[in-house]
């Protein structure tokens, strides 16, 4: 059986925010769940959206450019036999030209789409665009889950809280790559036993409200 081990990440604006989703998720019982946050060192212009999109659209782009050249290269095959489509091979000139311009077009949305969904949901991609948002001044937090309906709570919460761009990946290779993203940034560690050396939930409260946490 597939054991379900996937980490809940949100990037935050203030304390406040991330002390109301510790709040509501200790009050759902996660008070034990293993956790994590990275803030800051610098105050920054938390422009989240700008990150999400810049990064959203580099990975369309090179997603584009992939589909765009396998499905015209497709077409190419299919349209002189080496792949046999009888409707392709039977068209004329005019119709196998069409074939190739649409094949391009359809490998540029559908790679553009796989791309987005790429720079969206994979720990490495995730990992890196949470990197960034730290440098421009978020407090990031992240929730372990060890169920697809913890999971659900989780995110809930975070949505609820005020949390942006809320992700549910492989924590641990997500979070290595957020340090890769921002090596300059100190990680402040809630939980301990881990490779990651997490902390439960329940003592995030007391970090983010303690007086030598520096933005």
């Amino acid at each position: 059986m597939t054991t379900h081990n996937k980490a809940t990440f949100g990037v935050y604006r203030s304390k406040d925010e991330v002390n109301t989703a510790v709040t509501l998720l200790n009050a759902l019982g996660f008070g034990d769940a293993p956790a994590s946050v990275l803030f800051p060192d610098k105050d920054g212009p938390q422009d989240f959206p700008h990150v999400q999109k810049s990064e959203l659209v580099k990975f369309a782009k090179i997603g584009s450019a992939i589909g765009a050249v396998l499905f015209f290269a497709f077409a190419i095959m299919a349209t002189s036999g080496v792949i046999p489509f009888a409707p392709l091979q039977a068209a004329p000139v005019e119709g196998r030209t069409f074939a190739l311009i649409a094949a391009v077009f359809l490998g540029g949305v559908v790679g553009a789409a796989c791309g987005t969904l790429v720079g969206i949901g994979t720990p490495d991609r995730a990992g890196r665009r949470y990197g960034q948002y730290v440098h421009a001044g978020g407090i990031l937090l992240s929730v372990q889950s060890g169920s697809a309906e913890q999971q659900k709570k989780i995110e809930e919460v975070l949505e609820k809280s005020g949390a942006q761009d809320i992700t549910s990946v492989q924590g641990e290779q997500a979070w290595q790559d957020v340090l890769d993203e921002k090596g300059n940034l100190e990680r402040v560690n809630l939980t301990q036993g881990s490779r990651q050396n997490d902390r439960p939930l329940k003592s995030a409260q007391e970090l983010v409200e303690s007086d030598h946490v520096s933005f």
